[in-house]
């Protein structure tokens, strides 16, 4: 899975990623245009959250099969 960063006004992004039981298992610092490939996850479901500062500007789920 690749993740892309979109325009967010200079500022850094951060994006998370959790096991179904919550735990941390990938942080990313990101900006404008930066490009990850998420990587080393075992199978099973994973929910992602990014945040602007404080602010949470994206959430969701995806599957590692």
């Amino acid at each position: 899975m690749h993740v892309v960063a979109k325009e967010n006004d200079g500022r850094e992004i951060d994006f998370f990623v959790f096991d179904v039981e919550g735990t941390l298992v990938q942080h990313y610092k990101m900006k404008e245009k930066d490009h990850y490939r998420i990587a080393g996850l075992s199978r099973g479901t994973y929910v992602y959250r990014v945040f602007s500062g404080d602010e949470e500007t994206a959430t969701g789920k995806f599957e590692i099969r």
